[in-house]
């Protein structure tokens, strides 16, 4: 499923549930819950993001402050995934454009 079909469900998931939870939100409830969700997708992949702009070296700094073990042998998919794993994000498959 692409991203854009991803968003869009998601955005009527949000609509669906503010619906359920009260017939009489206005077009303004639902917008709102909509750019919320948005606001936290936007966070979830810009994190992301960050961590796969980061350098071997850098993750593997990120990794020591999270006390996390084995960071000095892995590479940097590796890393990668270990970190976002820590972070509670489910890997992706953008993991494996790394090298």
């Amino acid at each position: 499923m692409a991203s854009t079909d991803l968003h869009l469900a998601g955005m009527l998931c949000v609509r669906m549930q503010v619906a359920q939870e009260s017939p009489t939100h206005t077009l303004q409830d639902v917008l709102a819950a909509e750019a919320q969700q948005a606001a936290a997708e936007e966070a979830h992949w810009d994190a992301r993001y960050r961590l796969r702009t980061m350098t071997v070296a850098e993750l593997r700094v990120l990794a020591r402050e999270r006390g996390l073990r084995g960071r000095s042998t892995l590479r940097k998919r590796d890393l990668v995934a270990l970190l976002e794993q820590d972070m509670g994000y489910s890997p992706g498959p953008a993991c494996d454009d790394l090298a």
